[in-house]
């Protein structure tokens, strides 16, 4: 399984929180297909995905958290940088392996049948959700979707999926939706 890691903003030390080097590496061991990152300036959300531990800490150590790190584990769309995490939340939920935006998600887990949800969900959309809402082309993954979905309805509509996913905001803010996070050391 994937590892997504949220790093807050320390209240006395920004950087109070950031994870030691050697904790990201056994993080890559174990997730060898890709690795992302996201984080804050001027107000925008920015990410750099497909990359590998090396690029993560470069990044780490230039910014401020409030920080994403997600480390894949690809179990659902195959092993392509384009699939890392995290993505952006917008219609087109980009391939990009890196880029800027409004707000961005990650998640852990699998969502086995996101196929099935997606297609349920689409026909309920208003025509006013949908009127530029074209699926994206591409590859796909559940992560993918969520992203999508989330840029149609809102955030809250993955509180009814049963995982774990995390969104930044362009204004710091940041939500984990879904049970089993782990608080290691803040």
């Amino acid at each position: 399984m994937c590892v997504a890691i949220v790093v807050p903003r320390g209240l006395e030390d920004p950087r109070k929180n950031i994870p030691k080097p050697e904790y990201l590496i056994a993080c890559e061991e174990l997730n060898v297909h890709g690795a992302g990152i996201a984080w804050i300036e001027d107000k925008t959300v920015h990410y750099k995905k497909g990359i590998k531990v090396s690029e993560v800490i470069e990044i780490m150590n230039k910014v401020e958290p409030p920080l994403f790190i997600h480390f894949r584990q690809a179990s659902i769309g195959g092993s392509v940088p384009e699939l890392c995490h995290p993505f952006p939340i917008n219609l087109e939920a980009s391939l990009k392996t890196e880029g800027a935006a409004q707000s961005v998600l990650m998640h852990n887990g699998t969502w086995h049948t996101w196929k099935a949800n997606v297609l349920h969900l689409i026909p309920r959309a208003s025509k006013e959700d949908l009127k530029s809402a074209r699926v994206p082309s591409g590859p796909w993954s559940d992560t993918r979707a969520m992203a999508w979905l989330a840029a149609i309805y809102g955030g809250n509509i993955l509180t009814m999926i049963d995982e774990k996913v995390a969104i930044l905001n362009n204004n710091g803010d940041w939500r984990l939706i879904g049970a089993g996070w782990t608080d290691v050391e803040g």
